[in-house]
């Protein structure tokens, strides 16, 4: 499928959008037409929303691509925007599909709605989110992707992970675990960063960025994912599926979509600032850790924020724990408490202390001094034969660049009083 070239086609007071904000507050939507064959375009300007095959403001004419009837159909598009009653009946209804439909529990269910509303969001600083599931069955893969298809803001269900994908179209991909090389996954991963661009042809530079809901199977897939990536595991569900026919889907789709666009359209249009003071203040949650996975206006929402909170409590434990026993941290850990005691360390030396540490926490696995010469050096810290052994020697850079690595790693050590280092690493 050829991608619609839309900077090609534009011309002076005429513009190809699928979707942007205005300077003057104004925001255009992409909606799929009555007759489901082609795209329209959704005016809102604050209070009304009105669809039409094309709008003039300030003598610019903004009209919606054509797209292919494959990719139409493929992908879920609302018709227009519709009243959803507060963001709390909203949440509920969805989460209550997933429980239905899914046989899954009232925790889970209101996790997959937080994922959905996640994906209507304006994207937040950290990037549009990962989420990697685990533990379905492939008749409740199926099911949830069907439910993720219906609800999730231009779901695009597939089986691959490819620039080749329509990702000008900003969509949630719905997928199976692709299992991609690591670096392919740190690829993808760097693309969903905030103002992060990739090159096209002809010298042009597009962003691919955007949310990914990823059913798989192995807990070492899921790590290559990264501490970003939001992890549910479900538990099998005991009891047959509930009928989900065609028409059940059409109808859910006709019903949400409308009610998921308004509400988005709601959160661009609002008049406070992003981080603002008063944003702060009127945030359900108190974990800075926390808050960086959920979107603001969620946050002010304490019933959801009590649903949700649970699980990425969980995330976040986990993350801890998993940080605990990765290797290139609790080097660092070593190095930080040698650069302030000694003036070199030996690769064995370092190796014993990193695998006593470990060792401490419960972690059976032992590290050669190979292995920890191979992590020195991915670490940007190289090492010096003295005669005797190979050596990393504690000069001005070396403990500037150990100290670096700390705040990278967002260690909580105890700084030392006469260290410029620990007073201000960045600066010294």
């Amino acid at each position: 499928m050829k991608i619609p070239d839309f900077d090609c086609k534009s011309r002076p007071g005429f513009r190809y959008t699928i979707g942007e904000t205005l300077r003057d507050g104004t925001v255009f939507e992409a909606v799929l037409s009555q007759s489901g064959d082609k795209l329209d375009l959704l005016h809102f300007d604050r209070k009304t929303a009105t669809v039409a095959a094309h709008f003039k403001v300030d003598g610019v004419i903004y009209h919606a691509p054509y797209m292919p009837l494959s990719l139409l159909r493929a992908v879920t598009l609302p018709r227009g925007a519709a009243e959803y009653g507060t963001r709390l009946e909203l949440f509920r209804k969805i989460a209550g599909h997933f429980q239905h439909y899914a046989g899954i529990l009232p925790q889970e269910a209101a996790f997959l709605a937080y994922l959905v509303k996640c994906s209507w969001a304006p994207a937040p600083d950290p990037g549009p989110i990962t989420a990697y599931i685990t533990g379905a069955d492939a008749a409740l893969r199926q099911r949830l992707r069907q439910l993720l298809h219906v609800f999730c803001r231009r779901a695009f269900v597939t089986a691959e992970l490819s620039r080749r994908l329509p990702l000008f179209f900003s969509p949630t991909l719905v997928l199976t675990d692709p299992m991609l090389s690591a670096r392919a996954v740190a690829f993808w991963r760097a693309s969903n960063s905030p103002g992060a661009y990739v090159p096209e042809s002809r010298g042009e530079v597009r962003t691919i960025s955007c949310p990914k809901l990823i059913f798989g199977e192995t807990l070492e897939s899921r790590d290559a994912w990264g501490p970003e990536a939001l992890h549910l595991h479900l538990p099998p569900v005991p009891a047959a599926l509930p009928p989900f026919t065609e028409r059940e889907e059409e109808a859910l789709t006709a019903e949400y979509q409308p009610q998921l666009l308004l509400l988005r359209l709601h959160v661009l249009v609002s008049k406070e600032p992003p981080n603002s003071a008063s944003d702060r203040d009127s945030s359900q949650l108190t974990n800075p850790a926390l808050r960086r996975h959920m979107p603001l206006f969620l946050q002010r929402e304490p019933e959801i924020v009590a649903a949700v909170t649970p699980l990425l409590e969980a995330h976040e434990e986990e993350l801890t724990f998993r940080r605990q026993l990765n290797p290139e941290i609790v080097l660092v850990e070593v190095l930080w408490h040698a650069a302030h005691a000694d003036k070199e360390i030996s690769t064995a030396a370092a190796t014993q202390r990193l695998n006593d540490l470990l060792r401490l926490r419960g972690e059976t696995l032992e590290y050669n001094a190979k292995e920890i010469g191979w992590t020195l050096a991915r670490l940007g810290l190289p090492r010096r034969d003295n005669g005797h052994n190979r050596v990393l020697r504690f000069s001005r850079e070396i403990r500037r660049r150990v100290h670096l690595l700390a705040a990278q790693f967002e260690l909580k050590l105890r700084k030392k009083a006469d260290c410029g280092d620990c007073a201000d690493p960045v600066r010294n």
